[in-house]
């Protein structure tokens, strides 16, 4: 559904509402695991279907089409965060309509895997009920608001450590409001015992992903031997986002793939 999705809106993009495409799609980010795969793919999908039909999109026009796909496969439940990522590439900052990309030194992160993930839209509604419930919870949201600003602050700073206490802070906030995992806790605690600067859930929760800080390789080491991570890796902030690769062919039905 998503990869039709994307084609209709590359099909509209160009103008040509009866263009067929094919779409391959080879990923190796673990899916559904809070890394942002399904926006990746609908960002790649929209920029080299829409290229393949004659039109050249940039990349605030991709994130925002991608977006759409993500919204509808969502049923409304997506948010802007993942799809302005993949395209433009860098940090990012991303607060309901306004995207916009910031500075950020370079990264060293970690990512633990536990082999399994959260169903988003059910998070979002048992977060969404508990606000509903309770003040408190709503109080909650607004301070992971508010610590993603003083991250940004940190970011631009380059101060690393700054960064990881209010990623431990904010992990701690996100299982308040139930949305982390026993597997993501453990992975959590053993990248910080093993000298992390932080660690934290990432994508919507439930299980799935952790993210690290670690300028060494002791965080990774300790998390390989972890029982509740299936596999671990290191990562790096790409700074280009969607981009077209060699190897382009021309099919005859009027698009290339």
């Amino acid at each position: 559904m998503r990869t039709t999705e994307a084609v209709g809106q590359a099909r509209d993009a160009a103008d040509r509402p009866t263009a067929g495409v094919d779409v391959h799609v080879e990923s190796e980010i673990p899916l559904g695991a809070g890394l942002g795969s399904s926006a990746a793919v609908s960002v790649a999908t929209v920029a080299a279907a829409a290229r393949a039909l004659g039109a050249e999109l940039d990349r605030e026009t991709v994130a925002d089409r991608a977006y759409r796909v993500e919204r509808t496969v969502q049923e409304g439940g997506a948010s802007r965060s993942d799809t302005f990522c993949s395209a433009t590439g860098g940090a990012v900052r991303v607060e309901g309509e306004d995207c916009r990309s910031i500075e950020a030194p370079e990264l060293p992160l970690v990512v633990g895997f536990d082999g399994g993930g959260g169903d988003t839209g059910e998070l979002v509604a048992r977060v969404g009920e508990l606000c509903e419930r309770y003040e408190f919870a709503a109080d909650t949201v607004t301070a992971v608001g508010d610590l993603v600003r003083e991250g940004e602050r940190a970011l631009a700073d380059g101060d690393l450590a700054g960064v990881g206490r209010l990623m431990d802070v904010d992990h701690g906030l996100l299982s308040a409001l139930g949305v982390s995992a026993r597997s993501l806790d453990a992975m959590a605690w053993a990248a910080r015992e093993a000298g992390a600067h932080g660690a934290k859930l990432t994508g919507a929760g439930g299980g799935g992903c952790v993210v690290a800080l670690d300028d060494s390789d002791d965080s990774l080491r300790a998390l390989d031997l972890l029982p509740e991570c299936e596999t671990a890796f290191r990562a790096e902030l790409d700074a280009d986002g969607v981009r077209f690769e060699d190897g382009e062919t021309t099919d005859s039905g009027g698009g290339r793939r």
